[in-house]
């Protein structure tokens, strides 16, 4: 069983302004991975802090025996962001994405975890 940890921005910052983002689109379609692989999970508040900038955040908490980090990556990318972080039995991943024409193109680290 591993106790993952899934870190969602609920704003993002786009030329400087900080603007909103679709936190709750993200939560909705991994909850319907979630529910084959666990009961339940639990999203409490935060505040995040990188590159010297803070905002809001939610974090999902979700205890499985399936890796569902890949379906995490692969639905937040709706929200635009260079990385997305999450923990996994206590130890940090960060996938980055690369950009490529000003779109989020593919995954950097296929295959891997950085």
């Amino acid at each position: 069983m591993h106790r993952y940890v899934f870190h969602i921005p609920c704003a993002v910052y786009d030329n400087g302004a900080l603007k909103s983002a679709p936190w709750q689109q993200v939560i909705d379609e991994f909850a319907e991975v979630l529910y084959k692989n666990t009961d339940g999970f639990f999203v409490q508040d935060a505040v995040g802090y990188y590159k010297g900038r803070s905002y809001a955040e939610k974090l999902l908490v979700a205890y499985t025996a399936a890796d569902v980090a890949d379906d995490f990556v692969r639905i937040a990318r709706i929200l635009q962001q260079e990385c997305y972080a999450y923990e996994r039995d206590g130890e940090l991943f960060i996938a980055k994405l690369c950009l490529y024409f000003q779109r989020i193109a593919f995954l950097c680290s296929l295959g891997k975890r950085e």
